[in-house]
């Protein structure tokens, strides 16, 4: 949930890249177009990094793949609070993709692992309602930095909670 309620939504990255490439470019359709096809990036790093974590989980543990996960969230968000170019936009879009990967089935599998066989059901809805109750604070705060402070204050505010997730 500590992870969650800083993991706002992934719209305010694509955000974020439009607003970068806006003040490169000047053009709102280019900028938007860039900002889709880096989202686009991240769900394929996403997808093509899904399965080989999930071996990388049953080999070391489900618990040091959420460690790393938490802790690269951390660490992309306080990148994308700061990001200077093109090439740390990209790379941070790709660490974001991975995130997802660690984080993603890593978070399920962990609560079935450690789960009694007969409340596993309950145990994977109790998670995705702790996710749940916190992703409507999540982006509102996230929103109210963005707006009443400036995007990086939302993307330090998540960064934190991926850090407190992972201690």
């Amino acid at each position: 949930a500590v992870f969650a309620l800083g993991n706002f939504t992934s719209w305010f990255f694509v955000l974020r890249a439009r607003d970068f490439f806006f003040a490169e470019t000047g053009s709102d359709q280019k900028a938007a177009a860039v900002a889709i096809a880096l989202y686009c990036l991240f769900n394929v790093v996403y997808a093509v990094f899904s399965i080989p974590v999930g071996i990388l989980s049953d080999r070391i543990g489900r618990g040091r793949i959420l460690l790393m996960g938490y802790a690269l969230l951390g660490i992309t968000f306080f990148g994308f609070a700061v990001l200077q170019s093109v090439a740390a936009l990209v790379i941070f879009f790709i660490l974001y993709g991975l995130i997802y990967a660690f984080v993603e089935g890593a978070e399920r599998a962990f609560v079935c692992d450690m789960a009694p066989e007969h409340i596993r059901g309950t145990a994977l809805g109790t998670l995705h309602t702790a996710v749940g109750v916190v992703a409507l604070p999540s982006g509102i705060i996230a929103g109210v930095l963005w707006e009443s402070v400036d995007s990086w204050a939302a993307f330090v505010y998540g960064g934190s909670m991926g850090l407190i997730a992972a201690a």
